[in-house]
């Protein structure tokens, strides 16, 4: 029951707090930070396509995507090692999966790393396209998007930024888990706690 409580809350605060907020900002036009951040980069495509400095934002996109690989790799290595830690490589052909009460904290962390990789594939995908599209011709882009280019390409850019954000906390909501080793108490409350600065510091 306790496991059950303790997956639950984890799941309530990776997914349901951060997919609400991205959905409150992106979608309801409230005036969050994240919002005020979409508007400045608005703002930037529109002074990099005006002031034909496309060079500047791919070498900007570039180090951001070096970054993204970087903690894609670590995702990768962490997942790896787990599995082989808990020798899940010889579980998973045999069904039905009988997951004892201690395995649950490791394959919780394995499903989040796996999850915060295909997060950074999808964030991947997106500034590659800002980084190919951003020279094409403005008609071009408008046909493409059916919005001003500049539009299409912050859209690029924020769907970008929010699969790169899930990645990025997808790993450090792994790392919680190893609370769960030391008690399951304490895996629940650091969980809602970090949740509850970032919903106080609005950092996403």
């Amino acid at each position: 029951m306790q496991a059950l409580l303790a997956v639950t809350i984890y799941v309530a605060c990776l997914f349901g707090y951060h997919y609400i907020y991205f959905f409150v900002t992106e979608f309801t036009g409230r005036n969050t930070k994240r919002s005020r951040m979409h508007e400045c980069i608005g703002t930037w495509f529109e002074n990099v396509l005006n002031e034909d400095e496309h060079l500047l934002c791919v070498h900007q996109i570039r180090n951001l995507i070096m970054a993204l690989t970087f903690q894609a790799t670590t995702a990768v290595v962490l997942m790896g090692i787990l599995f082989g830690f808990a020798g899940i490589t010889g579980v998973i052909p045999e069904f039905p999966v009988i997951v004892e009460e201690m395995e649950i904290p490791v394959w919780l962390m394995v499903l989040t790393l796996i999850f915060s990789v295909l997060n950074f594939l999808l964030s991947l995908r997106n500034f590659t396209k800002i980084t190919f599209l951003i020279r094409s011709s403005p008609q071009s882009l408008e046909a493409l998007g059916e919005e001003k280019p500049a539009c299409y390409l912050q859209r690029l850019f924020v769907n970008g930024n929010r699969s790169y954000t899930m990645g990025q906390r997808s790993i450090l909501y792994s790392m919680l888990v190893l609370t769960w080793f030391m008690n399951i108490w304490v895996f629940i409350f650091t969980t809602i706690a970090v949740t509850i600065v970032f919903a106080y510091k609005h950092d996403i």
